[in-house]
């Protein structure tokens, strides 16, 4: 008995360092039956001029059906899976326990594995590419442990424009808030993370420099959430449980304004991308929205019941500030800015879901987002819809991504909740 035991516990490691795989929509790994695919009864729909959107041709599309499909086997002990895609659409980064992969997305090859900098114990929990002006990629590597009075880490691998380790690899102290999509100042200089301990601090980091604490940013007394460069990287924005948000000096550190007694928990700090506005989202629910030139005046307050009834952990600034997409539970609601006139409201009827990415793709013409376990998008343009998620019989959760589009091959797609990155084609 114990004999065989050991055989099946070693036949199970053999399995889990098997190479990522690929496999073509065209081809079904198993014969089954075709299955309802998995989509939100809706209360209110996406709309233009008064019309309500409808699936495009083919949609709602369901696994099995991808592209190309990218897996990654979970390593022994681990149950933690990361994944990326670099800006330029060259390269995936696949990431578990164990590992770190680099693929080709043009051929679905293997390119370099390397080295994975966790010590025992620190589990992935997100990785992101950065470019780099003079060529070449910093892949950052986030990481947790359930150890009590145990730090987290982030880690910097270097690549080459060729997807190669080079260099030495960089550990930070803290984590990445999973809530904020780009800990990064717009230059991909420098880093934001948060304490991994008590969640009271946050650090920024010089990643040119391995190692090297720039700033410590204490002051709060609960946990942060989120925190956020402003475009210019001169100021950073912090908000915490501790219903206040602080707006720091980016260089010194000094704290240049509280906004104090904001009447919950917060979630999300943001600056509008043409820099003018910052903001931070409430438990109560709201949103919070002051003017940078007038930090010390009233906010601005949206998002609360009944638009909202739910925690908004989800927004996302259109690149030319124009407008401003927000998720919760089950719903999306898009405003004008700085006008704040509601424009689109998609919500559905189960709110258990929680909205989970909100992308904006080709300027304000298109918006992906992720909900029941799969990715939808909304075309302003042509009032159409597409999903590209599970069907019934597929076992799947909540949330994952990031999301993207592979310019070169004519491809969107990005992490699913079963930890399979699927890509499909890009609707014209």
């Amino acid at each position: 008995m114990i004999t065989r035991l050991i055989l099946f516990i070693l036949s199970y490691a053999l399995q889990t360092l098997a190479s990522p795989t690929r496999t073509s929509g065209n081809t079904a790994d198993v014969a089954r039956a075709p299955a309802t695919p998995v989509t939100g009864v809706i209360v209110s729909d996406f709309r233009k001029n008064n019309v309500s959107a409808r699936w495009a041709v083919g949609h709602p599309m369901q696994w099995g059906s991808e592209d190309a499909k990218f897996e990654f086997p979970i390593a022994l002990g681990s149950q933690s899976f990361a994944g990326a895609i670099s800006g330029d659409g060259k390269y995936l980064a696949l990431v578990n326990g164990t590992d770190v992969k680099i693929i080709a997305l043009d051929t679905g090859s293997l390119v370099s594995m390397p080295t994975y900098p966790a010590k025992l114990g620190r589990r992935p929990d997100s990785v992101r590419f950065v470019s780099l002006a003079t060529g070449g990629y910093r892949l950052i590597l986030g990481t947790y442990t359930y150890s009590a009075g145990a730090s987290n880490a982030v880690y910097q691998l270097q690549l080459s424009s060729e997807g190669l380790q080079t260099g030495d690899v960089g550990e930070y102290e803290g984590t990445i808030s999973s809530a904020d999509t780009w800990p990064f100042s717009n230059d991909g200089r420098r880093l934001l993370t948060i304490n991994g301990v008590t969640h009271h601090d946050a650090y920024v980091y010089d990643l040119d420099t391995h190692n090297t604490t720039s700033l410590k940013l204490t002051g709060h007394t609960d946990s942060i959430m989120s925190s956020a460069f402003s475009p210019d990287g001169k100021l950073v924005l912090t908000a915490a449980w501790d219903a206040s948000a602080k707006l720091w000096n980016a260089t010194t550190g000094e704290l240049v304004h509280t906004f104090e007694n904001t009447g919950g928990q917060n979630w999300i700090a943001r600056f509008s991308p043409d820099g003018t506005h910052l903001l931070i989202t409430v438990g109560t629910p709201s949103i919070r929205i002051w003017s940078l030139n007038n930090l010390t005046s009233e906010p601005v307050i949206i998002g609360t019941k009944p638009t909202y009834t739910q925690w908004i952990r989800q927004v996302s600034f259109s690149a030319d500030s124009k407008f401003l997409a927000t998720g919760a539970y089950g719903k999306i609601v898009i405003y004008s800015f700085p006008s704040l006139e509601i424009v689109q409201t998609w919500e559905i009827e189960d709110q258990g879901w929680e909205i989970s990415e909100l992308l904006w793709l080709e300027g304000t013409k298109r918006i992906a987002y992720r909900i029941l376990g799969g990715l939808e998008m909304y075309d302003f343009e042509t009032n159409l819809k597409y999903r590209w998620g599970p069907g019934e019989m597929d076992h799947w959760g909540g949330g994952r991504g990031p999301s993207g589009v592979v310019k070169s091959r004519g491809w969107i797609g990005g992490m699913d909740s079963d930890a399979k990155e699927r890509f499909w084609k890009y609707p014209a």
